[in-house]
Order: structure tokens, then C-alpha cells, then sequence
């Protein structure tokens, strides 16, 4: 339960980094009754820093996918044996009906990971975006 909190809050975290506007803030030893209740522990400064990562790494994604319910189909071109795991779980969810969110959920990633596999079969040619 501990770690579905933690990834679960990480990902959150995460996702208000994208956001375009707004203000937010971290403030050290500053906590709600209930984070305190929950115990995760998470360092703050390893939160930001990998959410700014992934925000570079979205930018890159972006020019790929215009959205997490874009539809993909799968083509006729064979998976190179070098295929990461994560690549090749997701190549096998593409179904010409499922959105990339959909994707997601079946293989229990979040979005990153699952727009980050989209991506790179996407530029692999395995899968293209429908419509």
C-alpha cells in the first residue's frame, strides 16, 4: 500500500509540473495531518527533479502525440529483437481502438511510460496514430 501511495503521489506531482500556469510550492518541513498519517517519506528534491526531466522528455513526446486518447494502429512492420520490454508490451495493447490512455490502464503504467513506449514505436515505425 505504501509503494501505490508513494508512485501514485509521485505521479501526481509530476502531472502539476505540466501544468502551463498556476503556482505552487515546496516548503520544507511543512505537512498535512494526513501525508503525516500516510508516512511515504518522499524527498522533494528528487520529486522535482525527475518531474523536470520528464517534463524535457514530454516536450520530445509532444511533436509525436497530440494527445493521451489518440488512437493507434499497429503496421505490418516486424519488432526488431532489440525492443525493450515496455515497448513490446505496449506494440502487442495496440489494437486500432484503443487511445494511448486505454494503453496505459490495460499494462498498469502511467501515461508517461506509456506515451514514452507510444513514442518510440511511433519512430520506429511499428505503430501509427489513426485518423
Amino acid at each position: 500500500l505504501t509503494s501505490a501511495l508513494q508512485r501514485q503521489t509521485a505521479g501526481l506531482v509530476f502531472e502539476v509540473l505540466r501544468w502551463p500556469c498556476g503556482r505552487f510550492r515546496f516548503e520544507a518541513g511543512v505537512t498535512l495531518h494526513e501525508a503525516q498519517l500516510a508516512r511515504l517519506g518522499l524527498p522533494s528534491e528528487a520529486l522535482v527533479l525527475e518531474g523536470h526531466r520528464r517534463l524535457d522528455e514530454w516536450r520530445v513526446i509532444a511533436e509525436y502525440l497530440p494527445h493521451a486518447g489518440a488512437v493507434l494502429a499497429r503496421l505490418e512492420t516486424p519488432a526488431p529483437a532489440d525492443l525493450d520490454p515496455l515497448c513490446r508490451r505496449t506494440l502487442a495493447a495496440v489494437d486500432d481502438r484503443r487511445a494511448i490512455s486505454d494503453v496505459a490502464e490495460l499494462l498498469a503504467v502511467g501515461t508517461f511510460e506509456a506515451s514514452r513506449a507510444v513514442c518510440r514505436l511511433l519512430q520506429a515505425r511499428l505503430v501509427a496514430l489513426v485518423g
